[in-house]
């Protein structure tokens, strides 16, 4: 550190340049024989320093990266002036550098670049540590640059993401839906049932909050003639952090009119075999590899059905009514509960209870893609009534693997209906910004809001899913943590 600290101008302007990517030079230069020296060529190459080897006073072989690809730097004393040499040897795993030289091919075969000349463009000022070292699990996510450094794979992982990401909206854009931006900051937490983060707005002297769901204000453009359209986005729900949740997720949600939920199931299933196939090349994937209980999950398969009240009567062999919010209802749910060995808490409301129900008699056997379909009214306030099936709403979730992909459901379009939701909904838990938002909705489905379907999805999950990561902190680069102070030496 004190010889490199000496150096001139360790933080140089680099100008303007004609500059090679390692990844161009493999490629442009495969062909090249053992020996060959291009003198008539030459080349700019940058990256950071992985390796350093010196074979005597008169030769180094440095070995620099950029992104996944990697290649060698050949130094040889009579290419190159003394002092450079000199300065090579002072070099450190992890500085940023520029080499000018010749394409060349060692006589072992090495494809390489005969320098001329190299200049440090940035040090390393701390220890880098070996390859695929990184285990520990709060070093790889609070220094995501350390993990993409030297942890193989890391990078192509959030590549893939990104690739997914771009099939989304291709499916989507390919069946003329239009992308649109919505608020993040609401009045009030609207579009689904999570606790909101707060901030507060100084020159309007007033509360607002982190958006929880974008589906209203994307309704509303329906309603206003834009039949097909979608958002990629943040959204953030102010509750626990576990291996499927962080609080800041990234979400997509569409609306179609003239669509509803069978509409969208059929959507959903072609959507996924779409970006799995085009994402990593084909229709199956494969869970826990390399563990005991490694799978493997088909895609080209029909997606299972369940309507998932019915399963779970038939599961507990009694009928249930989801929609009876009493003490004595619930009552009865919780002796089913106990009599089934079930888990609940003591203060655990009716749909509560439900989903007790659902992550235990069905979530947990949905390995293959599963619609669990047809959910009780209280469930879903936003969701249009069920056309044959009195108590339920036309909604479906898909699971797979155990884990809520998406959720999706006919839209509910009729305003007085809605208002009388809204009113049951956290009944006496409303504050007067949440009841203003949801009156201003309400206000613009009196306009009409034509037959709708509508459907989210978390964009988190479906990364995990296609890449077989078990824990979201995986497929987002910069995951919530707790603060940890860092000291900087000065």
């Amino acid at each position: 550190m004190k010889k490199i600290a000496v150096a001139e101008n360790m933080y140089p302007s680099i100008g303007e340049f004609d500059r090679m990517s390692v990844k161009e030079f493999r490629e442009v230069y495969q062909t090249l024989e053992n020996e060959d020296l291009m003198l008539d060529v030459t080349v700019d190459i940058c990256g950071r320093l992985l390796s350093k080897r010196i074979a005597g006073k008169k030769l180094v072989f440095l070995v620099v990266a950029e992104g996944d690809h990697q290649m060698q730097i050949k130094c040889m004393a009579g290419n190159i002036d003394h002092d450079v040499l000199e300065e090579i040897r002072l070099l450190r795993r992890g500085d940023i550098i520029r080499a000018t030289g010749h394409p060349h091919r060692t006589q072992r075969g090495e494809l390489s670049l005969m320098t001329q000349n190299i200049r440090m463009l940035t040090p390393c000022l701390h220890e880098l540590v070996d390859f695929n070292a990184i285990s520990d699990i709060e070093i790889k996510h609070r220094q995501r640059y350390l993990d993409l450094m030297v942890n193989k794979g890391v990078r192509d992982r959030f590549v893939a993401r990104a690739k997914i990401i771009k099939n989304l909206r291709d499916f989507l854009n390919d069946r003329d839906f239009v992308e649109v931006e919505t608020p993040l900051l609401h009045s009030g937490p609207s579009g689904a049932s999570a606790d909101p983060f707060t901030t507060h707005y100084n020159s309007l002297n007033k509360n607002v909050y982190l958006r929880i769901a974008p589906e209203l204000y994307l309704k509303k453009l329906i309603i206003g003639g834009m039949d097909r359209v979608y958002e990629i986005g943040k959204s953030f729900r102010n509750e626990g952090i576990d291996h499927t949740h962080n609080p800041e997720f990234t979400t997509c949600e569409f609306y179609q009119a003239y669509a509803d939920y069978n509409k969208v199931m059929e959507m959903t299933e072609e959507m996924i075999k779409y970006i799995a196939v085009n994402t990593i090349g084909t229709f199956i994937i494969t869970l826990n590899k390399g563990k005991e209980n490694e799978y493997e999950i088909d895609f080209s398969k029909p997606f299972k059905r369940i309507s998932v009240v019915q399963e779970i009567e038939d599961k507990v062999g009694k009928s249930i009514d989801f929609n009876i919010d009493t003490p004595e209802n619930i009552k009865y749910i919780k002796t089913i509960c106990i009599e089934n060995n079930i888990p609940f808490d003591d203060e655990d409301n009716l749909m509560d209870l439900f989903d007790v129900l659902v992550s235990h008699y069905i979530e947990p056997y949905c390995k293959e893609p599963t619609f669990l379909k047809d959910y009780p009214v209280i469930s879903s306030p936003l969701a249009k009534n069920h056309r044959n099936n009195p108590g339920l709403v036309e909604r479906f979730e898909l699971i797979i693997n155990g884990m809520e992909i998406c959720n999706a459901y006919s839209e509910m379009n009729d305003p007085f209906l809605q208002a009388n939701n809204f009113d049951i909904q956290n009944a006496g838990n409303k504050d007067q910004a949440t009841i203003i938002e949801e009156n201003n909705y309400v206000r613009a489905l009196e306009y009409g809001l034509p037959p709708t379907g509508g459907w989210g999805m978390g964009i988190d999950r479906l990364c995990m899913l296609l890449l077989g990561i078990n824990s979201i902190r995986e497929v987002i680069l910069f995951p919530t943590l707790k603060q940890r102070e860092i000291v900087i030496d000065k």
